[in-house]
């Protein structure tokens, strides 16, 4: 379960780097935040490398105050 958060948290980060609009942000490592799985996951029919949708479910607050709100 643990890698399938990494592996969601990376694929935010992926995807928000690839909207057009986007600001880049660095999001330091062990920034806590809030998704939400879009699509049924299960271990009988997932395999590691399978893809998925999640979404942003609050804003990311970083340490100066800023904060980035879900798409």
């Amino acid at each position: 379960m643990k890698n399938l958060y990494k592996t969601a948290v990376a694929a935010l980060f992926v995807m928000a780097g690839s909207v057009a609009h986007a600001q880049t942000v660095k999001v330091p490592e062990g920034t806590e935040v809030v998704i939400s799985v879009e699509d049924k996951l299960s271990s009988e029919t997932n395999k590691e490398g399978d893809r998925f949708s999640i979404s942003l479910v609050d804003d990311v607050v970083l340490a100066d105050g800023a904060s980035c709100p879900p798409a």
